[in-house]
């Protein structure tokens, strides 16, 4: 929505109200010509920061290129761009590489290689090193992302060991447990019972005794067949080569698994290595960036931050760029043609030769000729609507410059004085407070709309009156009701009071509408 605001002429002191879409005015007693950006500069700044510490990076942007338009080289504007583009809040969280690697260094970067100011201006200098240092925040964010990788990897590789030492001790287990269950069989406590429904201890106890078992039934049987000594020698080879093949299956196994894990600590091993290389550059990067952040005041031009806060720059007259529009001159020439009073001293106000301002002859007070064309209605609805009671009040106001018995404009007046969107918001509860100074100006704007408003409007204004007059009595007894019945019994009585008018109000009010 557009604002309005008021403003002294630098060269002559006349009063200038416009609204901020005006971007050029010639002041009417003088001639001087401002561009209104310079007006507002210091309060675009002051929103500017306010945006980048709510984090709307976006508003803030629009607000540095509006002052950028109209001077470039802006030092305000331009660092404030870089740091809205960087997601930055403000210059602190630049102040150390760690904080600073959070931001979107690249996008900053990129706004100072686009932005010609930065380089032309005479902060050209600070922005180059600016640029550095944002340089060295894109190096460290991509060590930073090749850390987390290489952690990341690692991880995974010591997950993969840890899985192939399970593989490997479950393989052992199965083949020590087949062995067993195998030996078992020759066990002579275990006839009749399920080989694997047994306890693990007693299965290995089993399986030795099996093997025992059938080692003798072998030597027994050599022994009868080949004699003693050729039975023994053959039975102890055998007990040696199955000895060798339990031996050979158990390093078969070992070796496998073991080639698996060598091949993955490899992998762990360079890893580290450049771990440690990444880190050491980490480490140089912190203490440059340290170093080269405290240097970094010492580039930047004081003198060269281009306009001042609180005077506007002037240009000649002859150069005042902006006309209204085909749609605005039809507007103004319309509205020239009614009576428009001075909201200070009452006096007609004349249409200057630019046809930009309304002026006062004899005050000395002028106002921009977009306050009074379009739908200034509709502006002050707006500005209401939005809670924005004291330029709804302002817009209100103007509207009665033109025809002081307008209704709306009445009505919206002491709207916007009790700080009410509609008529439907006046209401009346046990926590209604309306402090005494509000009341007194309520019934001033009462007052003023009851004296200029047409016979068949004053009826609601008088009805307008009596309601404002509830309010201090049912406020006293709303907060006394449950200490006694008195209390009580009289703030149910104007509380009805109240609703009583108030229903009327809104009666007369939607038939005047539907007139």
């Amino acid at each position: 929505m557009m604002k309005l605001v008021s403003y002294s002429c630098a060269k002559c002191g006349s009063v200038l109200n416009v609204e901020k879409g005006q971007e050029v005015l010639d002041c009417p007693f003088c001639g001087t010509a401002f561009n209104l950006v310079s007006f507002h500069r210091s309060e675009m700044l002051q929103q500017m920061r306010n945006n980048l510490k709510r984090k709307e990076f976006s508003a803030a942007k629009d607000k540095c290129r509006t002052i950028l338009k109209d001077d470039p080289a802006d030092f305000d504007a331009l660092i404030g761009l870089v740091y809205a583009g960087g997601k930055l809040s403000s210059s602190e969280e630049l102040r150390d590489i760690r904080t600073a690697s959070k931001c979107q260094a690249k996008s900053a970067l990129g706004i100072i290689e686009a932005e010609q100011g930065c380089a032309t201006s005479e902060n050209g200098l600070f922005f180059y090193k600016l640029s550095e240092l944002l340089k060295k925040v894109v190096r460290y964010q991509e060590i930073e992302a090749d850390i987390s990788k290489i952690r990341k990897d690692n991880k995974m590789e010591y997950e993969r060991i840890s899985e192939i030492s399970e593989n490997e001790a479950n393989v052992r287990s199965d083949f020590f447990e087949a062995g067993m269950i195998f030996g078992s069989i020759f066990s002579p406590s275990s006839y009749g019972k399920n080989k694997r429904s047994g306890d693990s201890g007693n299965l290995v106890i089993e399986g030795v005794i099996g093997f025992f078992v059938l080692w003798f039934i072998i030597l027994a049987v050599t022994i009868m067949k080949l004699g003693v000594v050729k039975g023994t020698l053959i039975s102890l080879g055998v007990l040696i080569v199955a000895a060798a093949l339990v031996f050979l299956a158990s390093y078969l196994i070992a070796r496998k698994y073991k080639k698996q894990e060598e091949a993955i600590r490899e992998v762990t091993a360079e890893n580290h290595s450049d771990f440690l290389v990444l880190k050491k550059e980490m480490e140089e990067l912190e203490k440059s960036y340290e170093e080269a952040w405290r240097k970094l005041p010492e580039y930047r031009r004081e003198d060269a931050d281009g306009k001042s806060s609180e005077k506007p720059e002037e240009r000649p007259a002859a150069k005042s760029e902006v006309r209204p529009a085909k749609k605005d001159a039809e507007d103004i020439f319309e509205v020239s043609k009614k009576t428009i009073t001075c909201g200070k001293c009452a006096a007609t106000l004349e249409l200057d030769q630019k046809r930009n301002l309304f002026a006062c002859k004899f005050c000395g007070v002028a106002y921009g000729a977009s306050l009074f064309i379009g739908n200034p209605s509709k502006k002050a609805a707006s500005a209401l609507l939005h809670k924005e009671f004291e330029e709804a009040d302002l817009r209100f106001s103007h509207m009665l410059m033109i025809a002081p018995s307008d209704y709306e404009a009445l009505l919206g007046r002491i709207l916007s004085t009790g700080m009410w969107m509609s008529l439907k918001d006046v209401k009346l509860t046990e926590t209604t407070h309306i402090p005494p100074f509000r009341l007194k100006k309520l019934h001033e704007r009462i007052g003023e709309a009851k004296e200029h408003a047409e016979e068949v409007d004053k009826e609601i204004f008088e009805l307008m009156d009596q309601l404002v007059e509830i309010f201090p009595q049912a406020e006293e007894f709303g907060k006394n009701k449950t200490r006694a019945k008195y209390y009580e019994e009289h703030w149910i009585e104007e509380s009805h009071k109240f609703h009583k008018i108030h229903q009327k109000i809104l009666r007369l009010d939607q038939e005047r509408s539907q007139v």
